[in-house]
């Protein structure tokens, strides 16, 4: 055998390879991108705050919301703080601090070990206030309405299933004082689930201690059955 058709076939060998490795390579199965803190936030509707540390926020800004519940919020429940962040006593310093903290908190991916506690210290610190009612109605599950003699047919079908809750006394609502049911009339119970679901619509992300308690029981008692 030639050489030349020595070489040829070495090379042909050479390139059979590589295009088997290539054919292998296209052929695994692409790894989907993580989601960020950041990104699963505005899929639940919250809107990140702006991270700018070179802005000065006016005294309008959500951020000054954001510094007043915090210094308030940790000074007495250390569960609330971000890490071990005590912020300055002047506002701009103190706001620039909490941006770089939720720069960091955000930039969090789904598979981290401390998403979830991350996730709740971001949806509070991290992202613009909002009311659970205001929430729940950017998610497309508003909450019924409490003032008039509407949604009554909602409300009975909500109070039936607080009855059934009741008996095995699972996810109830403090404030609910039940009432035995005579006739199917379920009137003062509905007036009572109002009632509790009133005292908490427009309770707050950033400064309700209890924020994502009050949402699960509004959403669950607040809003029509699906």
């Amino acid at each position: 055998m030639s050489s030349a058709l020595k070489g040829g076939l070495a090379l042909g060998g050479v390139g059979a390879a590589a295009g088997g490795g290539y054919l292998i390579h296209s052929s695994l199965p692409k790894e989907e991108p993580k989601t960020s803190l950041a990104s699963k936030l505005e899929e639940d509707k919250f809107t990140p705050l702006n991270l700018d540390t070179s802005k000065t926020e006016d005294q309008n800004s959500p951020w000054k919301k954001i510094l007043s519940s915090y210094k308030s919020l940790t000074a007495s429940k250390t569960e609330f703080k971000i890490g071990n962040l005590s912020l300055k006593s002047d506002d701009n310093e103190g706001i620039n601090q909490l941006k770089d903290a939720c720069s960091d908190l955000l930039k969090t991916l789904e598979d981290s070990s401390n998403f979830a506690s991350n996730y709740k210290l971001a949806s509070r610190w991290c992202v613009e206030p909002i009311s659970i009612s205001s929430l729940l109605s950017k998610r497309g599950t508003p909450h019924l309405n409490t003032t008039e003699s509407e949604d009554t047919e909602a409300w009975t079908a909500l109070a039936k299933k607080y009855e059934e809750h009741k008996k095995t006394n699972k996810e109830l609502m403090n404030g609910v004082s039940w009432t035995e049911v005579s006739n199917t009339d379920y009137t003062a119970n509905i007036s009572q689930i109002k009632s509790a679901c009133n005292a908490r619509k427009d309770k707050s992300s950033h400064d309700d201690e209890a924020f994502e308690k009050h949402l699960r029981e509004v959403q669950t008692w607040c809003t029509a059955i699906k």
